[in-house]
């Protein structure tokens, strides 16, 4: 069995590097969202910065439809790989690539946000693993889509997390509340906000915590990364996928 001659953290590290316009256009914005905040007393703008953060990372530094089914397929382990091994490894490290980057991120937004005096004592308990939670999340997602969609994968992502603010709006005001059967099934597809935000006053002791919520994520998280490997095998068997010679 071949093994890639880039070790699995230093693949993380040129993941990383190869998105440095990006992560350099995110931290401009949170750059400005702390000059606004610092000026003035916008708490509103952090809280919006933080989650804004939670999502962007992992669209950031998912893999580009190109990067899945072109010639980079065959290049970005140095080595010829079956098609199964390159993406299980492409997943692997653009996972740990989201949520490692986005924790960093939070911690220094966390620690800004402390020294303005908003947050209560310990706030690193909970805000921190829902972010980490989060943005897995949205790493499946960005996977998922990118497998099926060539143009607009993260576009798609980016929708189905905005159309969850607005369907799960009353939910989010009243986590307890329970709704109709249409919205149950808009949790199957649109990004689990509300079950995010019942973990987090779960954490925080503000509802009864329970594993349902967690749980949830983590399925839907699951989904999409199903979703994405059928997409990857129909991109095999259609020939759409550089094979590894």
């Amino acid at each position: 069995m071949t093994r890639p001659l880039v070790p699995f953290e230093r693949r993380i590290v040129l993941l990383v590097r190869s998105r440095t316009k990006g992560m350099g256009v995110l931290l401009a914005v949170m750059g400005a969202l702390a000059l606004v905040t610092w000026r003035g007393d916008h708490f509103i703008y952090w809280a919006t910065g933080m989650v804004a953060m939670f999502v962007a990372v992992p669209l950031i530094l998912s893999a580009r439809p190109q990067e899945l089914f072109g010639p980079e397929s065959a290049l970005w382990l140095h080595k010829p790989v079956r098609e199964g091994r390159y993406l299980s490894a492409r997943v692997a490290e653009t996972m740990a690539a989201s949520v490692g980057v986005a924790v960093l991120c939070g911690i220094a937004a966390m620690a800004y946000g402390e020294a303005l005096g908003w947050l209560p004592e310990r706030p690193l308990g909970y805000v921190l693993p829902v972010g980490a939670l989060g943005s897995f999340v949205v790493a499946s997602m960005a996977f998922g889509a990118s497998a099926w969609f060539p143009k607009g994968s993260r576009g798609a992502v980016v929708g189905l997390f905005l159309l969850s603010l607005f369907v799960f709006g009353p939910e989010m005001n009243s986590p307890d509340l329970e709704r109709g059967g249409a919205v149950r099934l808009a949790r199957v597809v649109l990004f689990p906000t509300v079950d995010l935000l019942r973990f987090t006053l779960g954490l925080t002791g503000d509802l009864p915590l329970r594993l349902q919520p967690l749980l949830a994520c983590l399925a839907y998280a699951a989904g999409w990364l199903l979703f994405g490997a059928l997409g990857v095998r129909r991109a095999v068997a259609t020939g759409r996928m550089t094979h590894a010679t």
